[in-house]
């Protein structure tokens, strides 16, 4: 009966030169058997240097989605 959540998430290649930060968080939820796609959406993501100014656009992003999987 409870919500199988996981907003995290991770770079997996590659790095963000230092004093830069990677804001953005997972949206799947489920509760029921199955699976699900665990999504990071563009509008939420951004990537900021140590000053708060927003670098996003000087990283090649390639976002791959996670998957929740209730057995």
């Amino acid at each position: 009966g409870e919500a199988l959540v996981y907003d995290k998430v991770y770079i997996s290649k590659g790095s963000l030169a230092e004093g830069d930060e990677l804001i953005a968080h997972a949206s799947g939820t489920i509760v029921d058997k199955g699976q699900v796609s665990n999504v990071i959406y563009w509008e939420e993501l951004r990537i900021v240097n140590r000053y708060g100014k927003d670098v996003t656009d000087n990283y090649n992003i390639t976002l791959v989605d996670g998957i929740l999987t209730v057995y």
